[in-house]
């Protein structure tokens, strides 16, 4: 393996957990919206690799490390 990247993104999450019989709201509000972070760790392969087809194909990018932080409302 060789270099590294962290990678941060921002997304929008609607979760409504529902009761599975009736499908009623369980828990927080039909509308809500949280705002939610995500990290990713990604490394490098340290070198690329011949297919079955003959191409040569670049390194491939591997997740490492995965973290989700702060579910924050939005509305």
């Amino acid at each position: 393996m060789r270099g590294g990247a962290r990678v941060r993104t921002r997304r929008r999450r609607v979760t409504k957990p529902r009761a599975p019989r009736f499908g009623n709201v369980v828990e927080g509000a039909a509308d809500e919206v949280q705002r939610v972070y995500y990290y990713w760790a990604l490394q490098q392969d340290a070198a690329g690799f011949v297919g079955s087809d003959g191409r040569v194909y670049a390194p491939r990018w591997q997740l490492r490390e995965m973290m989700m932080r702060g579910a924050h409302n939005l509305l």
